[in-house]
């Protein structure tokens, strides 16, 4: 039986190395999902108290998708976080080949309007609905929040600015910016198909009146997204999507960082 040969000097000093680069690497990926958790606990999205959220570690593909940076890069104004546009970017890009145009219920300043026309790889119009004066007024025993006004400045929560928002899509032709209190506005896409729908308004019955108008106008394999289904401060919505769809031949599939979504049936 014969020895088994002693490693070279050169051997030994690679293998060191290669055992130092590799514990260097874990202590910055541990690093890294520590600067991320602490990044989410300063922007006040995350109650995760056990470790970092790697959602939004560098290392995720998309974060880098050249959709969402340039988007990213352009649009600096506030809205749904950064992820949930993401997820609405990824939602058309599926929807190229199904006919249709998109429609929001609830913009805001248009932040997640911008992320989807950055996204969109079909000739869409863009419908977009918002009273633009704040939130309607709950509805009790379906919603938490016990009235609209904000007590400190007297204006409706969510009060918005309609010419702002119409300048900053200026130049975007196949955008239609419509103003109005949900449902009142909803006929003048009355003979529209729509391949995605994006329900935003976080009270109960905003979203079901979203939802009775533009379900039966999604086009078979269509895509709706209810942005709040998820989120404790806003039950009404979550109330709303069950409550429609128990009928319906979909069942709201609900994502972890809030948002739920059903693709129509053909």
């Amino acid at each position: 039986m014969t020895d088994k040969p002693k490693p070279s000097a050169q051997a030994k000093f690679e293998a060191q190395e290669k055992w130092r680069f590799e514990k260097l690497s874990a202590k910055l990926e541990k690093l890294e999902g520590k600067i991320d958790y602490a990044t989410l606990k300063i922007r006040g999205r995350t109650e995760d108290t056990k470790g970092p959220s790697h959602a939004i570690a560098p290392h995720m593909v998309w974060l880098h998708e050249p959709y969402f940076v340039r988007a990213k890069a352009k649009v600096k104004v506030p809205g749904i976080p950064d992820i949930r546009c993401f997820f609405l970017q990824s939602c058309l890009r599926s929807l190229k080949d199904v006919p249709g145009d998109v429609a929001e219920c609830g913009v805001r300043e248009g932040k997640s309007s911008f992320f989807l026309l950055e996204a969109d790889e079909a000739e869409r119009d863009y419908y977009l609905f918002d009273s633009f004066e704040g939130f309607s007024d709950p509805v009790a025993g379906k919603d938490s929040l016990k009235s609209a006004i904000d007590p400190n400045t007297g204006a409706r929560i969510f009060d918005g600015d309609f010419d702002k928002v119409a300048q900053s899509f200026k130049g975007h032709s196949n955008v239609h910016l419509i103003k109005g209190w949900i449902p009142d506005r909803f006929d003048d896409v009355a003979d529209k198909t729509f391949a995605f729908v994006h329900v935003d308004v976080d009270l109960y019955q905003p979203t079901l009146d979203s939802f009775a108008y533009f379900y039966p106008r999604l086009a078979p394999n269509g895509i709706l997204v209810c942005d709040d289904y998820g989120s404790a401060h806003y039950p009404g919505a979550r109330l709303a999507m069950d409550e429609y769809f128990a009928d319906k031949p979909e069942t709201p599939i609900e994502l972890p960082q809030g948002q739920a979504f059903i693709v129509k049936r053909g």
